[in-house]
């Protein structure tokens, strides 16, 4: 295809280039050598070469009108290292083949609101110097390449990309809002990208997985209802300076936080996790820093993988410790009120990656220690993420480690009753048959009762020359309610009004242990 009369020699070079399916590479022009990394980095887009300038109508026409947009050999219309003059407005325009833009610079920007690109539509490496890239309801055929560039405020509502989104290595100075977007694979913001303005992806939907690793994020991340298919990668190293809130989105896959610095609040309430919730793997766990406040109100994962803290260290490093301006550390303040989980989870087979080896105490700290910022541990009566903790316990076979956190739950109750009776209630419940946790209590206790009866036998005149296990016998009829007392021992008398009175207390206390007992015997064994 011919080059249009009116086109620089910069340009008809270039075309030529396009037509034989290469890529048109500007840097080779005038012997300057293929490459333009330092003219990316030195100097501003004016002092570039004049044979690397192409007008953006040159650009609009090769891309968007017949035949030009029809006649590359290669179906690529890709181009490096340019300086392109003029805004590039490409809205509402239909782009047949893949357009590649790399490592250049487009002072004047560029427009892309309802541009319909049925391939590639790729700016990687490159400068798009204007205040906003806007770019609502673009629709992108293949993958949209921002990878390693530099951009201003990128402004894609409603966008709809089939392949991918790359913006791994990218730079954006103001906010990158994809509110609405639609990705079909994945949406890629890792890779030391810099996002110095916020980015919003509320709504949006993303059938792979978004991962953002070792990534810098200055202003708040902002991702309400989302949707992901995939993971979401949030971790090893990624830095946010500003609120993580992900309230009411739904992932696919994990959502990992680990070996990443937090330092503003992170939100997951209403989070609907189908995976694993990563906070650490291995001794790799999120960097809390001092004002960061962590919230799981009614969110939902299916595991949870985490290291609890240690009730004696406090200088333990885990999942829940936030960095003090000291550089100790302290509870990280979280609320798990209806927070869900169906299993714990863990890389390996060491008891500090298997939860169920993990001591009880330790699992109860992490509970008691978790409450909501303003509220100081054990304030309050909250029996949910008790009760959430013994219900996943339970389900994974250990039964010992569940008694003990509803044990600590009861006891927490109790400690934080308002009425005295009550308290007293639930003391009498917790000593006797261990709030009915541990109902083997009330063995003891009718033992110590037998025993003591046995004892003051010997102080009693109506039992002397009576052998010891005749004296045993008789304190153990007389503590058991259903049995009655031998003839013989009915007409046993004492004529010590304070020993026959123990006897009357030891018939009454005997029969209230029985009927504890064997009720928390019937609840334990339906």
């Amino acid at each position: 295809m011919p080059a249009l009369e009116s086109w620089s020699a910069s340009e008809k070079w270039a075309w030529e280039r396009i037509c034989a399916g290469e890529v048109a590479e500007m840097s080779s022009i005038g012997g300057y050598g293929p490459g333009c990394f330092s003219w990316l980095k030195e100097g501003e887009p004016e002092d570039w070469p004049d044979d690397r300038r192409i007008s953006a109508d040159f650009m609009k026409t090769i891309a968007t009108r017949s035949p030009f947009s029809e006649a590359p050999a290669g179906r690529v219309i890709g181009i490096i290292c340019a300086v392109v003059e003029g805004r590039l407005d490409l809205d509402d325009e239909i782009l047949p083949l893949s357009l590649w833009l790399h490592e250049s610079r487009l002072p004047d920007g560029v427009s892309l609101n309802k541009t319909w690109a049925k391939g590639d539509l790729s700016l990687f490496g490159s400068d798009v110097g204007y205040w906003n890239l806007p770019a609502s309801g673009l629709h992108v055929g293949g993958d949209w390449v921002l990878q390693n560039g530099r951009f201003p405020q990128v402004d894609a509502i409603g966008a709809s990309v089939h392949g991918n989104v790359e913006a791994d290595g990218a730079t954006f100075t103001g906010p990158l809002n994809v509110d609405g977007m639609e990705v079909g694979d994945n949406l890629f913001l890792r890779g030391g990208a810099r996002f110095d303005a916020g980015v919003n992806l509320v709504t949006a939907k993303i059938g792979g997985q978004i991962d953002a690793s070792g990534s810098t994020f200055t202003g708040l991340f902002k991702t309400d209802r989302m949707e992901v298919g995939g993971d979401l990668f949030l971790n090893d190293g990624a830095r946010f300076d500003a609120d993580v809130d992900l309230y009411g989105a739904t992932i696919g896959g994990s959502l990992q936080l680990q070996g990443s610095d937090y330092s503003g609040r992170v939100r997951l309430e209403n989070v609907r996790v189908e995976g694993e919730l990563m906070l650490s793997v291995w001794q790799n766990h999120p960097n809390w820093q001092p004002s960061t406040a962590l919230g799981l109100r009614n969110a939902h994962v299916g595991a949870l993988q985490m290291v609890p803290p240690v009730p004696d260290d406090p200088a333990a490093r885990h999942s829940w410790a936030r960095h003090m301006e000291d550089g100790g550390l302290e509870p990280l303040p979280v609320d798990l009120a209806n927070f869900t989980y169906e299993r714990f989870g863990g890389y390996g087979s060491e008891a500090e990656h298997d939860i169920t080896r993990i001591e009880a105490a330790r699992l109860i700290a992490w509970v008691e220690q978790s409450v909501p910022e303003g509220r100081a541990p054990g304030e309050g009566y909250a029996p949910q993420p008790y009760m959430q903790l013994a219900t996943t316990l339970r389900a994974m076979g250990a039964e010992a480690a569940a008694d003990d956190v509803d044990f600590a739950r009861l006891s927490h109750r109790m400690e934080t009753r308002d009425s005295p009776l009550l308290w007293l209630t639930d003391a009498a419940a917790r000593y006797i048959v261990g709030f009915g946790v541990y109902p083997q209590r009330a063995l003891y206790w009718f033992g110590g009762l037998v025993v003591a009866g046995w004892l003051i036998s010997y102080r009693s005149t109506g039992m002397e020359g009576r052998k010891p296990f005749e004296r045993l016998f008789y304190s153990l009829e007389n503590a058991l309610p259903l049995i009655d007392l031998s003839q013989d021992f009915q007409r046993i008398e004492h004529p010590d009004r304070r020993i026959a009175n123990f006897y009357h207390f030891q018939k009454v206390a005997g029969f209230i242990l029985a009927t504890v007992l064997v009720g928390a015997l019937t609840l334990l064994g339906g």
